[in-house]
């Protein structure tokens, strides 16, 4: 009898955080994905030296980027004005 009624109770809870869960956590969690063409997949590797890297990164932080963003904006603004 004891065995059984602690069986019940621990099922009657197991369901309530089930039942709970469900209402107030949505079924995924974290940012909305991105739109298709906000996507950027290929990724760009470079090697750089010590006194290279230091190079770049002095020149993102003049500029007040991060290395990627100031590398992305380096890279882009070159290539379109070499394609015109």
């Amino acid at each position: 009898m004891l065995t059984y009624r602690i069986t019940k109770s621990i099922l009657c809870v197991n369901s309530y955080f089930r039942i709970t869960q469900s209402f107030f956590m949505s079924k995924r969690m974290g940012r909305p994905p991105k739109p298709k063409s906000e996507i950027r997949k290929p990724a760009l590797s470079v090697r750089l030296t010590k006194s290279e890297l230091t190079l770049v990164n002095k020149a993102a932080a003049k500029e007040g980027l991060g290395l990627s963003a100031w590398a992305q904006k380096v890279l882009l603004s070159t290539a379109e004005s070499a394609s015109i």
